[in-house]
């Protein structure tokens, strides 16, 4: 499995293989592991922005289509993305300070924490593989917006809109896919540390 797979698996995985951990130990990393989750929502919000702005566009509205256009060329070739992505580094000054051991006695549990660090390890080190995955979205939602307003008629713009966003709708379903679940953990942990029975566990 290269890199790249190793990542997306991971990042993808994080919520839920965070959300089968033992409690006590969720509860007592619970400040480190929101740290985590809301660095990794930074980077799917980022793609939900860039598709939705699309997704919204009127593009019976030349001045809105122009400014968006501009916006999105200046996103892409001045890379403000790079600012609000996810960035790994954060994540792995965070991991080191989890405290790992957690002994319960129970082989499952250590086998489970034992995976989660694994797991960990390739979120630790992949500002690339965000960067890969980032970069051609945004140049590519800048292409499409240039060639929209470009566009000899409604007809024809509405044909190019729809054309990225069949493109970008798997994309789109993770992103809203993986943001509900590092919501959810996120609504988990916060019940952990303040005490709090998590419904989902009731």
């Amino acid at each position: 499995m290269d890199r790249q797979m190793q990542f997306s698996e991971a990042r993808e995985g994080f919520a839920l293989t965070a959300s089968t951990l033992p409690a006590g130990w969720l509860g007592g990393n619970a400040e480190r592991l929101l740290m985590i989750t809301e660095e990794l929502r930074k980077s799917y919000l980022a793609e939900f922005k860039l598709i939705s702005e699309v997704h919204t566009l009127d593009i019976d509205n030349p001045t809105e289509v122009n400014n968006l256009a501009q916006y999105l060329q200046n996103y892409a070739a001045l890379r403000w993305f790079d600012a609000e992505r996810t960035h790994c580094e954060n994540i792995n000054r965070i991991a080191d300070t989890l405290k790992i051991p957690y002994e319960t006695g129970s082989k499952n549990d250590k086998e489970q924490l034992e995976a989660f660090g694994k797991l960990l390890e390739p979120l630790r080190v992949g500002d690339h593989n965000i960067l890969d995955a980032l970069e051609p979205l945004a140049d590519d939602a800048a292409q499409a917006l240039k060639e929209i307003a470009a566009a000899g008629s409604a007809t024809q713009a509405d044909i190019l809109k729809k054309d990225f966003l069949s493109k970008a709708k798997e994309r789109l379903d993770k992103a809203r896919k993986s943001l509900k679940e590092l919501n959810n953990l996120s609504n988990r942990l916060l019940n952990l540390a303040s005490g709090r029975p998590s419904l989902s566990n009731q």
